[in-house]
């Protein structure tokens, strides 16, 4: 019954050394903690019960498509999935709205020919601040997790697999290697230092560990992530096809 400890022994299983970018202790909090927050939602164990499998739905495809991930703050996006559920506490709806993530998940993770190694660009809104400045329409939702940009970053993820089908110049196909677009390297030392410093001077998009965190497009902080990356000595990424900021 909502057992939610075993949402945090199933990552353990694949992730036994999970971070956060909670900058008080970069500690990710526990599902038994996200249930916590939940509590102003006034859900029945049943409820409970349905969300507890929303979640580990998600869980294993985070851990299956993304298994080098480093950092785990799903309070934000785990709120939102319940606020999403509490609106009709209707569950097939609430798992269409659920197969949405595992869908995108899929289309860049490690299996696919993205093949990207982290989901950090997503939970801490990178992609979401891209959408923001470039491609969101005025009558589309401004929800980092809302479905109107869950839809343009699955479609944006078909779009980069025809690119890598043609070998565009940008997007080439890979062999064994994950993918990294972006002009700094993102080993895991380096994305664990660039990213808690950012996250120490409230230089995310996103402050993902937090429910009721304000999402943030004041500033290009795609940018600064980069500038940052300089300024630490992050070398450049010599990948084919690095063009990001």
């Amino acid at each position: 019954m909502n057992d939610f400890a075993e949402i945090d022994d199933l990552i353990n299983q694949f992730i036994p050394n999970r971070a956060g970018l909670n900058p008080q202790t970069f500690i990710p909090n526990s599902f038994v903690n996200i249930r916590a927050k939940l509590e102003s939602f006034q859900f029945s164990s049943a409820d409970l019960d349905v969300l507890h499998d929303a979640y580990v739905q998600i869980v294993k495809s985070a851990t299956k498509n993304f298994p080098n991930n480093i950092f785990w703050d799903f309070d934000l996006m785990s709120y939102s999935i319940a606020s999403y559920f509490a609106k009709d506490k209707n569950p097939e709806s609430l798992f269409k709205y659920v197969d949405q993530y595992h869908s995108i998940f899929c289309i860049f993770g490690a299996d696919s020919p993205v093949k990207f190694q982290y989901i950090h660009d997503f939970i801490y809104g990178y992609d979401w601040l891209k959408w923001m400045f470039e491609k969101r329409k005025p009558e589309e939702d401004k929800d980092p997790f809302g479905e109107d940009f869950l839809r343009y970053i699955y479609n944006r993820g078909l779009e980069l697999v025809c690119l890598i089908q043609k070998n565009d110049q940008k997007y080439p196909e890979l062999t064994e290697e994950y993918r990294n677009p972006f002009l700094f390297g993102r080993s895991p030392k380096e994305e664990i230092l660039l990213h808690r410093t950012l996250s120490s001077d409230s230089l995310l998009p996103l402050d993902s560990w937090d429910v009721h965190a304000v999402p943030r497009a004041d500033k290009d902080y795609s940018l600064i992530r980069l500038e940052r990356s300089k300024a630490l000595g992050i070398e450049k990424n010599q990948q084919a096809g690095s063009h990001k900021i």
